[in-house]
């Protein structure tokens, strides 16, 4: 079993480094996969929700969340057995996208790429059910509890949902560990009676997170957030934008339908190829 599981893993981080490979080398393979709210929601491109879970910003990126997801797998998928590992990778990957998908509905322009909504549901699952290991830091010369790693990680996503600091899908963090948690519970019930104050701790703040944000969304204040705020302005500039160009091809085509094609002047007709081409990219 235990062989399953890390044969499995290693194939998952092959699956990470080759799709992100390609998306380091092809601008049109990236944009493609990138879980982009606008293309997954106007255009029904829910692949986008699964796909963009292998692609990743940056071999730092890559290399971070796939020695992450090797550390914390080996624990659950001895625990847990293969079959079980594999549901909570993959739930916490769709469930932390589509935390995200709903948060950011109105916000189309927001992208974001990575394994990390799956990883993080490995290792809150791997949290509940070895509370007290050590989780160690380059930075820090002793370990952390990691309960303690937990909850602190819960504050830090939720603040980093609200203010958007750093260029992170905290989003997704948050869902992936949500759904981590409430999986190794199902899975095995006993976990919430063995250690009843760490549920609570690890649970009751994102309830009440995503309470607010489904009932008094007002109240988080995202419309606040800064980063938000600057991919709605990008996406005003960008239907105004549009629509100007829209205008410019409107009027050219006009005189296609009272003249013929042919007879439009060759700088008519490379303006008219290249509004098309302008208008196809912002789209």
């Amino acid at each position: 079993m235990e062989q399953a599981n890390e044969a499995f893993t290693v194939m998952l981080i092959l699956a990470n480094g080759i799709f992100s490979y390609n998306g380091f080398r092809s601008r049109v393979f990236f944009d493609k996969h990138t879980f982009w709210a606008g293309k997954i929601l106007q255009n029904g491109q829910y692949a986008r929700i699964l796909t963009s879970g292998f692609l990743h910003a940056s071999w730092g990126h890559l290399i971070f969340n796939m020695f992450a997801l090797y550390s914390f797998s080996i624990g659950v998928g001895t625990v847990f057995g293969f079959g079980k590992y594999i549901i909570i990778y993959f739930v916490s990957l769709i469930a932390g996208n589509l935390l995200a998908l709903f948060i950011h509905m109105k916000d189309p322009e927001y992208r974001a790429v990575g394994a990390s909504g799956a990883v993080c549901g490995v290792i809150f699952s791997s949290i509940l059910l070895f509370p007290n290991n050590s989780i160690y830091f380059l930075f820090l010369p002793i370990g952390l509890p990691s309960w303690l790693f937990g909850i602190g990680f819960i504050i830090i996503s939720i603040y980093g949902i609200k203010s958007g600091i750093g260029n992170i899908g905290h989003e997704a963090h948050l869902g992936g560990a949500i759904t981590g948690v409430v999986l190794s519970i199902l899975i095995d019930p006993g976990l919430a009676s063995d250690n009843p104050a760490l549920v609570v701790l690890l649970l009751l703040p994102m309830v009440i997170f995503l309470f607010l944000i489904i009932k008094y969304p007002a109240i988080i204040g995202l419309s606040k957030n800064p980063a938000i705020k600057r991919r709605q302005d990008s996406t005003k500039k960008k239907r105004e934008k549009l629509a100007q160009l829209e205008r410019q091809t409107d009027s050219l085509l006009d005189k296609v339908r009272k003249r013929g094609y042919e007879n439009l002047s060759s700088n008519e007709k490379k303006k008219l190829e290249k509004l098309s081409k302008q208008i196809d990219d912002l789209k």
